[in-house]
């Protein structure tokens, strides 16, 4: 399966820890709507761990929302197998 994506910011926290930030132009998300978008986020951070050859634990991920300048960091970010397992059950259209 491929998927698509684009990280929008990836910071630096110090030697071995980084944010992967996904800037929002829309109003803040919370409950289901944020756990929708979370996966994305999940998807990217796991992206970024693996391009730059990280363990996923050193790698953070973030939604900032700039209009109303507010960071949010998501608790329970889906992990790999996770991310696997929601993946594979989608259903394909042929």
């Amino acid at each position: 399966i491929l998927i698509r994506g684009r990280i929008d910011a990836i910071y630096q926290i110090d030697k071995d820890h980084f944010e992967v930030v996904d800037w929002k132009t829309g109003k803040v998300k919370d409950g289901e709507d944020l756990a929708n978008a979370a996966i994305q986020l999940a998807m990217y951070r796991l992206a970024y761990a693996k391009l730059a050859n990280l363990p996923i634990e050193n790698v953070s991920a973030a939604f900032h929302y700039v209009a109303d300048n507010q960071t949010i960091r998501v608790a329970d970010v889906l992990d790999e197998p996770s991310l696997i397992d929601l993946i594979t059950k989608i259903p394909l259209e042929v």
